[in-house]
């Protein structure tokens, strides 16, 4: 061996510290805060400056500096959580109305977690959130553990008299733990969530879908645990002109996976087949028990048909800052425009869209006969200038919720009412006596006539900033219920994060550590490096 490789397997030698007078304890600080600040972005264990590269990065970086131990790192990232919180807590001070998501979760270590994520529209009319927690929970989840930690919350953020919704995923337990907090006005389930349930169950109606889709997953699932077959796919892939993708495996947690397995089936199904029949990488026996006929390749082409709507319907509804107010326009929209049942549908589409059409009316509430109870979805689309015309609605239930809004607006902070229309009378009006044309009780019919906007304008809120001062009472009204998100990811993806801080190598992270590392990690738009 030569002196070369030798002396490349030594461990690299810490540089002699070099006397300079410009390094003090401000310096050392603020390298120890930078240090905390990438350990938080980044996703970092808190024992990564105990480690071997980061001292040598350091020695070569500042000699001067002394790396410190863990628990003093913990600290400054104590330091950061404490500056993050107070800039949540400042930005939502003057706030009248916020929403909340919530979700739960399991680490590696199997420690319980619950998420739970703000949503209010500030004054400039953008829709904003935080992640307030990643709270461990010892307790069993039971409504009542979850409503305290929900209660904790709630007065640890100083939210009293603000919720005006909670939405949670469809468990029961914490459907029922939202109705034990007094501070929460309503509740709501996950839009998407409830969506992939009707789905659920009405694929579980069709027995021909459910033996499809057992078969792709067996075709996937081998094309994922053999090597062999793998390489030669891709090699088949790149002969055939095809995109060189892996098949897709549907999980029972992932959206619309089923959609994409056979998706990803289909358009790669010619280099399948080409794997399949190649005995140098297939056995026979093999070939035959994963072997997909023709009639079956032309059951899942009609079932990706028939799922891509409610496929494209979830990713809409699971972007940011959408709100509940285009829920019900896209039911209403399945319903009546993607469950329509031709001539040229076979039985088991039939049977499907049947069932998915008396799943997703009785899931949100779209029949007609519904006309005594006014739903906040349909408050939230009359006051979104792309739905205000309500057309997922019927006609009677157009007025029902035009009478309830109008009720609401003369009951919505009547001191405000009469200052602002105070505000708006002229000295005209004042001298002779006369009402304002702007007066909050008129407001309601001027707002009817305005016409309805584009539904693909992305940020309706801006006609809102444009209007707060011609629909006081109204936009007041609107800043209450458009904060409201149209599912729980906000707070499922919280979790992303802390499965990032709890990886493989990190299951053994305290839990408290889990839920600071999480809440940084959410929130690390809000991080500064402090220069002092």
């Amino acid at each position: 061996m030569t002196s070369s490789s030798s002396s490349s397997a030594e461990p690299p030698r810490k540089k002699r510290r070099r006397n300079d007078e410009s390094y003090n304890a401000q310096r050392q600080e603020q390298i120890s805060r930078a240090t905390a600040y990438m350990i938080s972005a980044n996703g970092l264990p808190i024992s990564f400056v105990e480690s071997i590269g980061f001292k040598h990065f350091m020695s070569v970086v500042e000699p001067n500096y002394k790396v410190p131990v863990a628990s003093t790192i913990l600290s400054r990232l104590q330091f950061l959580y404490n500056q993050v919180h107070d800039k949540i807590k400042n930005a939502i001070g003057p706030v009248s109305f916020v929403a909340l998501t919530t979700d739960g979760w399991s680490s590696r270590a199997q420690d319980s977690f619950i998420s739970v994520t703000l949503h209010y529209v500030n004054d400039d009319w953008e829709l904003k959130n935080f992640t307030l927690c990643a709270e461990y929970m010892e307790e069993r989840h039971t409504a009542e553990n979850l409503a305290l930690i929900l209660e904790m919350v709630i007065a640890e953020w100083d939210l009293q008299g603000k919720v005006s919704a909670v939405v949670t995923d469809n468990a029961a337990n914490v459907v029922a733990s939202v109705r034990y907090v007094e501070e929460i006005q309503s509740s709501y389930c996950c839009a998407a969530h409830t969506l992939q349930i009707c789905i659920k169950r009405s694929l579980q109606s069709v027995q021909a879908y459910q033996i499809i889709l057992k078969k792709a997953s067996t075709l996937v699932s081998h094309f994922h645990h053999s090597n062999l077959a793998a390489s030669e796919l891709s090699r088949k892939q790149l002969q055939l002109g095809l995109k060189d993708l892996k098949l897709i495996q549907s999980c029972p947690t992932r959206w619309s996976s089923s959609y994409f397995m056979c998706e990803r089936l289909i358009a790669n199904r010619a280099a399948v087949l080409a794997v399949l029949a190649d005995r140098t990488v297939t056995s026979s026996s093999l070939a035959l028990k994963l072997e997909i006929n023709e009639r079956e390749w032309t059951l899942l082409e009609e079932l990706t048909r028939i799922l891509k709507p409610f496929q494209v319907a979830t990713t809409i509804l699971c972007q940011e800052n959408v709100t509940i107010s285009i829920l019900r326009p896209i039911i209403n929209g399945l319903i009546n425009k993607h469950l329509v049942i031709t001539d040229d549908d076979d039985e088991n589409t039939v049977s499907f869209l049947e069932m998915m059409k008396t799943n997703l009316r009785q899931r949100f509430k779209m029949g007609e006969e519904i006309v005594n109870e006014v739903l906040t979805e349909q408050i939230s689309s009359f006051l979104d200038p792309r739905h205000k015309n309500l057309e997922a609605e019927c006609e009677i239930m157009r007025d029902v919720v035009r009478s309830h809004v109008r009720n609401l607006i003369k009951d919505i902070s009547p001191n405000e009412n009469e200052q602002i229309a105070n505000e708006q009378r002229s000295a005209m009006d004042f001298l002779l006596k006369a009402k304002s044309t702007n007066e909050p009780l008129n407001e309601f019919d001027r707002y009817l006539r305005e016409p309805q906007i584009d539904y693909n304008v992305s940020e309706p809120l801006m006609w809102w900033k444009n209007n707060e001062t011609k629909y006081p009472s109204l936009a007041l009204l609107a800043k209450k219920i458009l904060c409201i998100p149209a599912t729980s990811v906000s707070s499922e993806r919280c979790f992303s994060a802390a499965g990032n801080v709890v990886s493989s190598k990190r299951a053994s992270l305290l839990p408290e550590n889990v839920s600071l590392l999480t809440f940084l990690m959410r929130n690390q738009k809000l991080l500064q490096i402090s220069d002092n």
